[in-house]
């Protein structure tokens, strides 16, 4: 479902690591606590996925807005302010 959030992120320079549609949302959990990442969701998943990772590291989107709009909500909760350089500086 934020696909397109991960990919406007990714161009943006961000590191970004997508599942597929068909993941079970305990990989999600797996991967921030293995690789020290955050997890963006949208919806019912967010509870239980803040309960595994613990708080700070799950963050709920809404997911009828779109992508861009998405993504300056979440540069904005982190308080990520990309240069120019950073912008298509990771492979798309």
């Amino acid at each position: 479902m934020l696909q397109g959030l991960g990919r406007y992120l990714r161009c943006l320079g961000v590191d970004v690591v997508m599942l597929e549609n068909t993941d079970d949302h305990r990989v999600a959990a797996k991967l921030a606590q293995a690789e020290g990442r955050v997890i963006l969701t949208c919806g019912q998943p967010f509870q239980t996925l803040r309960s595994q990772v613990g708080e700070g590291c799950c963050l709920s989107l809404d997911c009828s807005e779109k992508a861009r709009d998405q993504a300056i909500r979440v540069l904005r909760h982190f308080n990520v302010q990309p240069t120019p350089s950073d912008i298509f500086s990771r492979c798309q």
